[in-house]
């Protein structure tokens, strides 16, 4: 017999068992967005702005905010939709400051408008988002998430202008270094720097209310 049960069984009725179902997924290709939330972040030496997005179109239309809704409430709810902006530094190369500048163009297009400088007002404004999929290393294994990955203009998205969307996957002479390098290695050695080109995905925390907007 369980002596503090009853200290428990109030609160029994509401929970629901753990799932170790994948989440679903929004397959490559180009989405009409909403822009939902804006955000200003840094690491260690750059910064980013932080977009929230939510599809506003066709078969996946409010994906994110299903997801988001979907997910349970322990803590560690995260809005799966988001793109960086990152901003160049003074001693950038030429092409971070062009892409850049290429990804508030396609916000300023699709609206109409000219950016001033302020992120905040990015927030409720429409953009094409193109999605695919992407290999990352964590605890040893490559695994794999669907992300957006550049933003075009919603014109350049009707008319067609979209390019091809290609996955941006570990080549496969990397992936048999790290297992090799795995095998051979102690278990406290550190692995090979071999994905220094592969962005490690991971996300903030959102808790705050039923959306983080």
């Amino acid at each position: 017999m369980v002596g503090n049960w009853n200290k428990y069984a109030k609160d029994y009725a509401a929970v629901k068992p753990e799932s170790n179902q994948r989440f679903e997924t929004v397959p490559n290709g180009a989405y009409a967005c909403k822009i939902m939330g804006v955000t200003m972040k840094n690491t260690t030496n750059r910064s980013y702005i932080e977009l929230m997005l939510e599809i506003t179109e066709g078969e996946y239309k409010g994906f994110f905010t299903k997801d988001y809704k979907a997910q349970p409430d322990n803590g560690n709810k995260r809005w799966r939709g988001c793109y960086n902006i990152w901003i160049p530094q003074d001693n950038d190369e030429n092409w971070k400051v062009d892409q850049f500048l290429r990804c508030i163009k396609a916000i300023d297009v699709s609206n109409g408008t000219t950016f001033d400088g302020n992120e905040a007002t990015l927030k409720g404004k429409v953009v094409c988002a193109l999605m695919h999929k992407e290999e990352y290393l964590k605890d040893g294994e490559v695994k794999s998430v669907q992300k957006f990955y550049k933003l075009i203009s919603i014109q350049d998205m009707k008319d067609g202008r979209i390019g091809e969307i290609k996955d941006k996957l570990i080549p496969d002479d990397k992936k048999d270094r790290i297992f090799d390098s795995q095998a051979a290695a102690p278990a406290a050695a550190p692995l090979p720097d071999v994905l220094k080109d592969f962005e490690d995905v991971t996300s903030d925390v959102i808790s705050d209310g039923d959306l983080p907007f």
